[in-house]
C-alpha cells in the first residue's frame, strides 16, 4: 500500500504483502481506510489504515472464505462478498470490528454479478441471480429492489455501470 500526497516526499510504503496475498477492495470508514487482504489459500484478513506506517495494521481475520469487493457506503459501514464458488457467494457486512463483522442472510444459490455501486444515500446496490438487490449492511435493510426474470427473453443482468446517477 503506498500513500502519495502529489509530491515525491509525500509518497511512501506503508503496507507491503508476499506469498500469494493481496488487497483485495478498499473502503473508507469513519476517518480510516478499511481494506481486505486476501492469500492464496482462500483465507482474508481486514486490515485498517489511518495513511501512516504506525496506523497501518491488522484488525481482524475474517471467518469468510475468498473475501472480495469491499465497499463502504455510509461511513460507519462497509459490504463485501465470500464464498468459495461463484454460485455460493455469502454478503457480509462490517464496521470494523470483530463484534460487527457479521454474514448477511441471502436466498442460496445465487450468483453474484458485478460489483457493488453506492447509492449516497447510505445504501448499496448489487446484483445477486436475476435481481437487483439494495442494502444498508443490516438485516432488515437488505432486500430485492427488482427482479428481471419477468423481462421476456432476460439471462438476466450481465454489465452494469453508473451514469449521471441512474445504474
Amino acid at each position: 500500500i503506498i500513500c502519495f500526497d502529489g509530491t515525491p516526499e509525500g509518497t511512501f510504503r506503508i503496507a507491503s504483502f508476499s506469498n500469494g496475498s493481496g488487497v483485495r477492495g478498499l473502503a473508507p470508514l469513519e476517518g480510516e481506510l478499511l481494506f481486505l487482504v486476501g492469500d492464496s489459500s482462500g483465507g482474508g484478513v481486514l486490515w485498517s489504515t489511518g495513511g501512516t506506517v504506525d496506523t497501518t495494521g491488522p484488525k481482524l481475520e475474517l471467518e469468510a472464505e475468498w473475501p472480495t469487493g469491499l465497499t463502504g457506503f455510509g461511513g460507519d459501514r462497509a459490504v463485501f462478498l465470500a464464498g468459495p464458488e461463484f454460485h455460493q457467494t455469502e454478503l457480509w457486512a462490517t464496521d470494523g470490528t470483530a463484534a460487527g463483522t457479521r454474514q448477511l442472510p441471502m436466498p442460496p444459490g445465487l450468483g453474484f454479478s458485478g460489483e457493488f455501486f453506492a447509492t449516497g444515500d447510505g445504501r448499496a446496490l448489487f446484483f445477486l441471480g436475476y435481481g437487483l438487490w439494495i442494502t444498508d449492511g443490516t438485516e432488515a435493510g437488505t432486500r430485492e429492489a427488482r427482479s428481471f426474470l419477468s423481462f421476456p427473453g432476460s439471462s438476466g443482468p450481465r454489465e452494469q455501470a453508473a451514469l449521471g446517477g441512474k445504474l
